[in-house]
């Protein structure tokens, strides 16, 4: 039974691979092929109350915590509360923090924040969010997705697949 259940696993986030690789190479004939800092900066997010911002509106301190999600992510559910605990513990430190990208439907995540709400900061734009999270060298095309970046945007750790809280606590210790 547990291998069947792992194939069917399997045979889905293949799907949805394949899913992700052909639309956006197929039906987004204005994703930005090799983007600069300044253009990744400049993408429209949108923030819970429907408006819009963007990267380049967060002024980091230090380093920022970058976590790509989608509701229909199993593992991404799991983390999200240790990003909270993280969130708790590290909100008044100025120079970390901690951002959300949601790689989904504002909908939906206004409807998932209802059972899971964020504590911190959470931008919601589905093709937006994929050409960001290659940006930021998300070879393996997965979620969740977590980077540490410094004021640059240069990549200081990266996290494939759910992190914990004790995974966040070690690179900052």
């Amino acid at each position: 039974m547990k291998k069947i259940t792992l194939i069917i696993f399997a045979i889905i986030f293949f799907g949805i691979g394949i899913y992700t690789n052909i639309y956006f190479k197929t039906s987004n004939s204005d994703v930005i092929e090799s983007p600069s800092l300044d253009e990744i900066l400049a993408l429209p997010f949108s923030l819970d109350d429907g408006s819009l911002s963007s990267l380049g509106q967060i002024d980091i301190q230090d380093k920022l915590i970058i976590n790509f999600w989608a509701t229909w992510c199993e593992p991404c559910k799991k983390e999200l509360p240790q990003l909270n605990k993280f969130h708790q513990q590290f909100i008044n430190d100025d120079k970390i923090q901690i951002i959300g990208i949601a790689i989904d439907e504002p909908d939906a995540v206004k409807l998932f924040n209802k059972e899971i709400p964020l504590d911190f900061l959470n931008l919601v734009h589905e093709k937006n969010g994929f050409i960001l999270t290659r940006f930021l060298k998300n070879e393996k095309g997965v979620l969740p997705y977590t980077v540490i970046v410094n004021k640059q945007y240069e990549i200081i750790e990266q996290f494939y697949g759910e992190i914990t809280l004790e995974m966040l606590l070690k690179v900052f210790k």
